[in-house]
């Protein structure tokens, strides 16, 4: 009797925990959200999602805020230095600067320098990559402001002229290079080895086919770009801290020809030494 009392207490406890656990059962596997529930949540996903964008607005806005600070920084800056003492000044009305000129020819390309007509006439033929730099009679300079305008007459879109800065002994250099297709490029040649600080990049600021006034600013190693007035970035590095400024043209693939022109070269800064190197003119790949 004892057992059979314990086993039908047994059965009743079961049958109770099967009556509390059912709902919970039923709970899992069909729950119907009531319209006020919907509701609700569908406010709760359209406050956080225009929570989100105004933090996403606010972050756009402090960006752009930010750049054109910086832009204004870098316009104001550019404004001071272009008042430094002048080193080097050409219209290229003669060749006094003792740039080379003529025809020269290396296993990368054959080049023609000619300096007529108030500009600087260059023309290349390639036999692979190359680049040519060319730099007339001048000190090496440490912090300097230096600007050309240029434009490119004939020759494929990613041929190239540059911006030679800070030229030393060794043969290694800063470049800042833009071509006929709206890019720029930051790249610096140390050791036998090119280096690409800041690649090709494409910029409003370029105006294909067109006059395009460039300005390179370095302070110790900070460089800031300019193009016709805008700044277009700023990159530090420190592998070279001083040198000589020339120009340069470059293509990319073998048997292709360009022409270029060159007008007011203008190196103003500080000078790094009284030596003056011999004028020279150099293809590399």
């Amino acid at each position: 009797m004892i057992t059979k009392a314990i086993s039908n207490f047994a059965i009743v406890r079961i049958a109770a925990l099967i009556l509390m656990i059912l709902p919970l059962l039923a709970a899992c596997t069909s729950y119907t959200v009531g319209p006020a529930t919907a509701t609700a949540r569908a406010q709760r996903v359209i406050a956080q999602a225009t929570d989100v964008a105004q933090q996403l607005r606010t972050a756009r806005v402090l960006d752009e805020t930010q750049a054109t600070a910086t832009a204004k920084d870098r316009l104001d800056r550019l404004a001071q230095v272009s008042e430094w003492p002048v080193i080097l000044s050409d219209a290229f009305d003669d060749n006094s600067r003792e740039w080379v000129v003529g025809n020269q020819t290396s296993t990368y390309a054959d080049a023609a320098f000619t300096i007529a007509n108030g500009v600087f006439h260059w023309e290349a033929t390639s036999h692979q990559g190359f680049v040519w730099w060319n730099h007339p009679t001048i000190v090496q300079a440490t912090d300097f402001h230096l600007a050309v305008d240029y434009r490119q007459l004939s020759g494929p879109s990613d041929a190239y002229i540059g911006l030679v800065m800070r030229l030393d002994e060794n043969g290694d250099y800063y470049l800042f290079s833009l071509d006929n297709a709206g890019n720029y490029s930051f790249d610096v040649y140390s050791n036998g080895q090119w280096l690409s600080l800041i690649p090709w990049t494409p910029s409003p600021a370029i105006r294909v086919s067109q006059i395009n006034h460039v300005e390179a600013v370095g302070e110790g190693g900070l460089f800031s770009l300019f193009v016709n007035g805008e700044w277009v970035v700023d990159h530090e590095d420190q592998t070279i801290s001083s040198g000589y400024s020339g120009l340069l043209a470059g293509m990319s693939e073998v048997g292709e020809s360009a022409a270029w022109e060159f007008d007011n070269f203008e190196l103003r800064g500080i000078q790094g030494t009284d030596a003056t190197p011999a004028t020279e003119a150099t293809s590399q790949p």
